[in-house]
C-alpha cells in the first residue's frame, strides 16, 4: 500500500471537516487539511488548520504508514519538519518527539475501505493496476455510479474527436471514413488505419472503380506490392502517392481473423454499402439511418458491434454535441452487448456493474481517466465510499 491513498483520505477531510480523537485523548476538529506539497522536500501538507481542544493550530501535517517512518526517513534531523503539528499514520508503533516536545498523532481508523485497499495492493492482478474500491459492495451507490458513467462516456467521446483532430473538421464524409477505418483496426492497429484513411482520402477513393477499392487500400497500406496491380501503381506514380511502411502494422499476437490484411479487405467491401449522402444528415436522422453492414460485407457480429460503438455513435456526437443527442447515443449504446476484453473482465471482477456497451465504454473511461491513477477524490463513487 502507498502513502498516496492515506493522503487522499486526509484531503477528503477538508470536505467533511470531522472531529477526531488524537492519541493524546484530545479532540481535534479538522478545519482545513492543508495544501498538498508539490515540492519534493518537506511535509506532505502545508498551512493546515486544526482546532485541538478548542485552540487553533496552523502548521504542517506529515503522513506515514507507520509512525516509526518519521525517524526512518530522517525527519528528526530536517528543519523543514519543525513546524509539523500533526503526524497522521495508519499504525502507531513508536512515539515521536519534535524539538523536545511530543508530536501529536492521529491514527487512521482501519476502515473496510483501507483494509480492502491494502489487500488489493498485496495481491495485484497481473498487468493491470488494481482498483482501490475493488470488492467493496457498491449496491447502495447507483446514483454516484450513474453520474460517473455519464461523465466518463462523454469524456471518451470528446477524447476520440480531440485525439484525431476531428472536432472542427467540415468534411463529414471524410471524418466518418476515418472513424470507420479506426474501428476496423481495433486497439491494435487503429493508428495505422487512421493514417491509411488520411493518406488515401475518401474523395479520391470513391472516384476509383469499386473493384479496385481493396487493391488501393492494401497497396497504400504497404501490405501488398504495387506490381500486383498495374492500374493502381500507374495512378500512384501519376499522383505522386506513397504507401505506408509495411512494418508499421502490428501482427504479433493478432488472431488471423483480425490480421490487418483481412480487416482492410473487409473495410473495402463495406464502403460500397454505405449511403454517403446520409453522412450530411442531422444527428437524429443519422441515428435512424446508420449503415446496417449486412452479411455481404463479411463482417462478424463482433466487428459490426465494434463499428457501431467506435465509429457510428461517436460520429453522431461529432455531428451534434447537444445533451439531447447524447441521450439518444446512450440509449443506443445500452441496446448493444458489453465488450469482452481483458480490461472489461478486470473491471467486472472488481465489482463494477457491466450490462451493456454503454457500461463497458463508460467504465473503461473511468479506469483510464481516474482509477489507474488513483484519483479517487475526483470520482463521485470514490468519495462516497471513502466517506461511508
Amino acid at each position: 500500500m502507498l502513502e498516496k491513498e492515506l493522503q487522499e483520505q486526509w484531503m477528503l477531510f477538508g470536505e467533511l471537516q470531522p472531529t477526531v480523537t488524537l492519541d493524546t485523548g484530545e479532540e481535534c476538529k479538522i478545519v482545513d487539511p492543508g495544501v498538498f506539497n508539490v515540492v519534493e522536500g518537506g511535509p506532505d501538507f502545508l498551512e493546515a488548520k486544526l482546532y485541538i481542544d478548542g485552540l487553533l493550530w496552523v502548521g504542517s501535517v506529515e503522513i506515514h504508514l507507520k509512525s516509526s517512518d518519521w525517524n526512518a526517513h530522517g525527519h528528526q534531523n530536517d528543519f523543514q519538519y519543525s513546524n509539523v503539528i500533526l503526524h497522521v499514520v495508519l499504525e502507531l508503533d513508536e512515539r515521536i518527539a519534535v524539538a523536545n516536545q511530543y508530536l501529536r498523532h492521529f491514527v487512521f481508523p482501519q476502515t473496510v475501505f483501507l483494509q480492502r485497499l491494502l489487500q488489493r495492493y498485496m495481491h495485484p492482478p497481473s498487468g493491470l493496476k488494481p482498483l482501490p474500491c475493488a470488492n467493496i459492495d457498491k449496491s447502495g451507490y447507483s446514483e454516484e455510479m450513474d453520474e460517473e458513467k455519464s461523465s466518463c462516456y462523454r469524456w471518451r467521446l470528446d477524447r476520440k474527436l480531440r485525439q484525431y483532430r476531428l472536432a472542427n473538421r467540415k468534411n463529414h464524409q471524410q471524418v466518418f471514413y476515418e472513424l470507420l477505418a479506426m474501428s476496423f483496426g481495433s486497439k491494435v492497429n487503429d493508428d495505422c488505419f487512421w493514417l491509411l484513411s488520411r493518406s488515401l482520402p475518401l474523395g479520391f477513393l470513391l472516384r476509383q472503380p469499386e473493384e479496385l477499392y481493396e487493391d488501393w487500400l492494401l497497396i497504400m497500406s504497404g501490405l501488398k506490392p504495387q506490381k500486383e496491380s498495374k492500374e493502381v501503381a500507374a495512378s500512384m506514380k501519376f499522383h505522386d502517392i506513397h504507401p505506408l511502411p509495411a512494418g508499421a502494422w502490428k501482427k504479433k499476437g493478432v488472431r488471423p481473423s483480425s490480421a490487418p490484411e483481412k480487416r482492410i479487405s473487409m473495410l473495402a467491401k463495406c464502403l460500397p454499402y454505405i449511403e454517403w449522402k446520409h453522412i450530411e444528415a442531422e444527428s437524429a436522422e443519422w441515428l435512424q439511418k446508420m449503415p446496417e453492414f449486412t452479411e455481404q460485407t463479411q463482417m462478424s457480429p463482433f466487428l459490426r458491434e465494434n463499428v457501431y460503438i467506435n465509429a457510428c455513435l461517436p460520429f453522431a456526437w461529432y455531428l451534434d454535441g447537444r445533451p439531447k443527442v447524447y441521450d439518444l447515443i446512450v440509449n443506443r449504446m445500452k441496446s448493444l452487448k458489453k465488450e469482452n476484453n481483458r480490461l472489461v473482465r478486470h473491471l467486472q471482477y472488481a465489482g463494477l456493474p457491466l450490462n451493456s456497451a454503454y457500461d463497458s465504454q463508460a467504465l473503461i473511461g473511468l479506469y483510464k481517466n481516474k482509477c489507474a491513477d488513483k484519483k479517487c477524490l475526483s470520482c463521485a463513487l470514490g468519495k462516497a465510499l471513502m466517506s461511508a
